[in-house]
């Protein structure tokens, strides 16, 4: 389940995917300011591992999947965002999974906004200003 459900159920999203991932190396933060760094390294190794999983699994060229499963798709990978928000700047995922991730978004730009994903032409503006937020300009 996704927030996004409204446009239909999205097994194997990616962006889900990612949030998970940082979600495990933000666990492992909260394990070193408890002292427990031995659990606070297994944590944020997983997260490396799982990223380093979801570069190659969702890649799909010059961008990246809506869902690991359906190629030729694409969707704003807006909870990227968070890797950056709490300071893991490469650790985790990489800036060229970020920046081309915003390139590709300049080339599905209309005259409302970048749509959610491939499915349709909406889309929301919290998750748009979080894409935004991620920008460089």
């Amino acid at each position: 389940l996704c927030t996004d459900d409204f446009e239909g159920p999205s097994p194997h999203n990616t962006n889900l995917a990612a949030k998970g991932i940082v979600g495990l190396a933000a666990y492992s933060v909260l394990l070193n300011y408890k002292g427990d760094h031995t659990r606070a390294d297994q944590f944020v190794n997983a997260a490396k591992t799982f990223a380093a999983s979801w570069k190659i699994n969702a890649l799909d060229k010059d961008h990246y999947r809506l869902q690991y499963n359906l190629p030729n798709t694409w969707s704003q990978k807006y909870n990227l965002l968070f890797n950056y928000v709490l300071g893991f700047g490469d650790a985790i995922f990489s800036k060229d999974v970020l920046q081309s991730e915003l390139t590709y978004y300049f080339t599905k730009l209309n005259a409302y906004g970048l749509p959610l994903d491939n499915r349709a032409l909406f889309t929301k503006t919290d998750w748009t200003s979080w894409i935004a937020a991620m920008g460089n300009s």
